[in-house]
């Protein structure tokens, strides 16, 4: 039976521990996620956001923010975007595996710290550690706790990096091994499918690369070339081949090549009606490029047409109409349409899912051009 005293002095022990446990919780997720954002900026991959539980740091236009998310599905996830579509698998690969094979790096610290190092440790804390524990007939003197707090910390410090370890060994173990919950695949599913269902899954990550390239702000004109051109390449074997055209249009045109924009954007036109899809945003798109680019009002109005169903957007349809008043002459009409475009778009600022740029610049155009225009007449 331990002494008082001795117990005494093992509370502070127990406390330390207890907090260390509750360390190990979101600690061994952060090594495990730090793994992938490790390997994908060794890659050349671009970071995107990171989720440790409830804590989400993600990438905006306006630089990187810190929030809180309530639980979902997938609580820690690493999010990275491709540059480039070299050698994806191999990369992809070992972007996957950053994850469980940093999971193993407690394992080597515990083994380093706890095993190789406890052998070279001085006797004497061992022993002034058990005198002070299990022979409570004797009296402790001062050197004793010496010895027996700093025993009682080491073996504190021992149990916590094994924890941590057993932790690491449990995540390597169960994010390696193939399998999928609740629609999610693991990492070891994710490596699977990356030389299994090729070209399928390099086509849903490239598309992935770029709507987060678009949900952070990057400039259509900034997306990596090779991963447009990627999915170009990929989109004609896949249903949803009109997104890949979408952001090939937006690429080009934020580029100036206005010719190569609008073929991107009669092919996702063309599919979207091949699959009697609506696609009204992208109707309205239809409505702004053939009335600005093309000089065609009456084609550009029938499109605005079919887009008038889209709510979503609140700008798309009076810049579709700045478009046409100014390609009509309608000067005035035109004003009004793009002021009224760009002050629903400042409105939706902070609602939209991508930073709109591009938009802002083409309304901000059209009324520059409609009023010069305007006074041009004027003086006429």
């Amino acid at each position: 039976m331990l002494s008082d005293e001795v117990l005494l002095g093992l509370l502070p022990f127990l406390v330390l521990d207890i907090v260390a446990q509750v360390i190990i919780l979101p600690l061994s997720p952060l090594v495990y996620e730090a793994g992938h954002e490790v390997a994908g900026w060794a890659l050349g991959y671009r970071f995107h956001s990171c989720q440790v539980w409830p804590v989400v740091l993600v990438r905006t236009p306006r630089g990187p923010l810190l929030k809180l998310r309530g639980p979902s599905v997938q609580p820690n996830d690493a999010r990275l975007l491709p540059t480039t579509d070299r050698g994806f698998r191999a990369r992809h690969t070992v972007f996957v595996a950053g994850g469980p094979l940093f999971s193993v790096l407690p394992i080597i610290v515990a083994w380093q710290v706890v095993v190789r190092q406890a052998l070279v440790r001085p006797l004497a804390v061992w022993l002034g550690m058990t005198y002070a524990a299990w022979v409570p007939a004797v009296t402790v003197s001062p050197p004793n706790d010496a010895a027996f707090d700093f025993g009682m910390t080491l073996a504190a410090v021992d149990a916590w990096l094994l924890s941590l370890a057993f932790m690491g060994l449990y995540t390597c173990v169960a994010t390696i091994v193939p399998f999928t919950r609740r629609g999610i695949a693991n990492d070891g599913m994710l490596i699977l499918r990356t030389w299994r269902d090729q070209p399928d899954f390099e086509w849903r990550e490239m598309m992935g690369g770029l709507a987060g390239y678009a949900s952070i702000g990057v400039r259509p004109r900034d997306y990596p070339e090779r991963v447009v051109r990627r999915a170009l390449a990929l989109a004609e074997s896949s249903r949803d081949g009109y997104v890949a055209h979408s952001y090939a249009y937006s690429w080009e045109l934020d580029r100036g090549e206005f010719e190569a924009g609008g073929e991107h954007l009669d092919q996702a036109l063309a599919l979207g009606t091949t699959l009697s899809l609506a696609l009204p945003a992208l109707s309205q798109e239809a409505a702004h490029f053939i009335a600005r680019y093309r000089q065609d009002p009456a084609t550009a109005r029938t499109w605005l047409e079919r887009g008038a169903q889209s709510q979503n957007v609140a700008f798309l349809c009076p810049r579709a109409e700045a478009a046409i008043a100014l390609a009509e002459g309608r000067h005035d009409d035109a004003i009004a349409a793009a002021d009224l475009g760009l002050t629903a778009l400042l409105a939706a600022r902070r609602t939209l899912p991508v930073e709109s740029r591009t938009d802002e610049e083409s309304l901000r155009e059209m009324a520059a051009v409609a009023r010069s225009m305007a006074v041009a007449s004027a003086v006429r």
